[in-house]
């Protein structure tokens, strides 16, 4: 079986199996060829934008002799997938049920997802795993009609990486969880309510690495006492608090 990377792995990991999944931006292929490799779907449709990376997967596509269950499709996005017409009532369904966006921008995904929202509304599962913007990402899956239903953080090379699975809405469920947990909804877009409500030990790594890098910087600011410093200063006294809230918050849900 192919082997991925410790972040490509935990992303992977967050499949639920289902008949055919589409891996936007699916680069070398190495995502494609493990879904099928580890029996978490049955099909795989890889789609890049760019003719390049859909060369390399093809290739290691062949290698791997996987041709009939992957496909290739140059697609900006997810507008190359289709609808598909089914029984005598012409119900239509996408062709896959669920699909995967990993390594890229926020702001790119949540385009992405807008610009094929009728497609990927009716999808069963987005597994995400968004480079930057992480508010906005999780913003739009509440905007669109799905809900997070899980997450997870893993720290690889120096950074943290984290992901998610996001399903159509049950609004009893994130009604409960939102009542449990004491912060707004805007630092619940930011960091992630399931990584803050799960105790998931990279994210409180992650939450000490923010005391850290916070207390470092205040502590080069001493002696600067500009208008401009005390604002910076101020600002980064209450992110410093936020961190610790989230970490004192988090440890009593650790295992």
């Amino acid at each position: 079986m192919i082997t991925l990377s410790k972040r490509l792995q935990a992303v992977a990991d967050l499949v639920k199996p289902v008949s055919t999944m589409a891996d936007i931006g699916c680069d070398h292929g190495f995502m494609s060829i493990y879904l099928i490799q580890s029996n978490r779907c049955e099909h795989v449709i890889a789609m890049d934008v760019n003719e390049g990376p859909l060369l390399r997967a093809k290739e290691h596509i062949l290698e791997h002799a996987l041709q009939n269950q992957i496909e290739t499709r140059l697609s900006d996005g997810g507008k190359a997938l289709q609808l598909l017409d089914l029984g005598k009532e012409r119900v239509q369904k996408p062709e896959a049920q669920g699909v995967i966006m990993a390594g890229m921008g926020g702001r790119l995904m949540t385009k992405i997802l807008q610009d094929s929202k009728a497609v990927f509304g009716q999808m069963e599962q987005w597994i995400l795993q968004p480079q930057s913007e992480p508010s906005l990402v999780r913003k739009t899956i509440r905007d669109l009609g799905f809900t997070i239903e899980e997450e997870n953080m893993v720290l690889e090379d120096g950074k943290y990486y984290g992901m998610l699975r996001a399903v159509p809405r049950s609004l009893a469920l994130e009604e409960t969880q939102n009542d449990s947990c004491p912060f707004h909804q805007e630092v619940l877009d930011q960091y992630g309510m399931y990584l803050i409500q799960s105790g998931n030990p990279c994210f409180l790594d992650f939450l000490q690495y923010q005391i850290n890098q916070t207390k470092q910087i205040l502590e080069n600011l001493q002696g600067q006492h500009s208008e401009r410093t005390l604002v910076a200063k101020e600002n980064l006294q209450e992110k410093l608090q936020l961190f610790i809230r989230l970490q004192e918050f988090t440890k009593k849900n650790d295992n």
